[in-house]
């Protein structure tokens, strides 16, 4: 019965090994695309596949709950849009900076990459995103 426990946790592990691998190399052509100004070319179709989808709420939700942790570290977050038609399925690559403090307010300077499916892909730099209240970044 350990011998299953043992196993199953070793599985679950190399799950969650691939799932980060699998992010990062996503991650890593959505910014590549995104810098050289690319079609996205199905790209994001395929690269959806292996990301978690999430629309506003869900992204909001998450990016309060992360922002919030560790001001000295950066934070970064790979997903797909989800989101009704008509607006188009994009793929996102967000990278957060540590937070520094402007006009009284913790924020952090944001890079984000996409690529909006069967148009192009792009790179906005030089946002940033401010804690407003306690726990409540916009």
């Amino acid at each position: 019965m350990r011998r299953a426990v043992i196993l199953c946790l070793a599985m679950l592990g190399l799950a969650a090994a691939d799932t980060v691998a699998a992010q990062d190399n996503i991650a890593r052509e959505l910014q590549r695309k995104a810098k050289a100004r690319e079609l996205d070319e199905g790209y994001c179709e395929r690269a959806a596949e292996r990301l978690e989808r999430m629309g506003q709420p869900h992204v909001r939700a998450r990016l309060n709950e992360m922002l919030a942790r560790n001001d000295g570290e950066p934070y970064t977050m790979v997903f797909v849009s989800d989101e009704p038609p008509p607006l188009p399925k994009t793929c996102f690559y967000l990278i957060f900076s540590p937070v520094v403090m402007k006009g009284g307010m913790k924020c952090r300077d944001s890079v984000i990459y996409g690529c909006i499916t069967g148009r192009d892909c792009r790179v906005n730099t030089g946002q940033s995103i401010c804690e407003k209240r306690p726990g409540i970044w916009d």
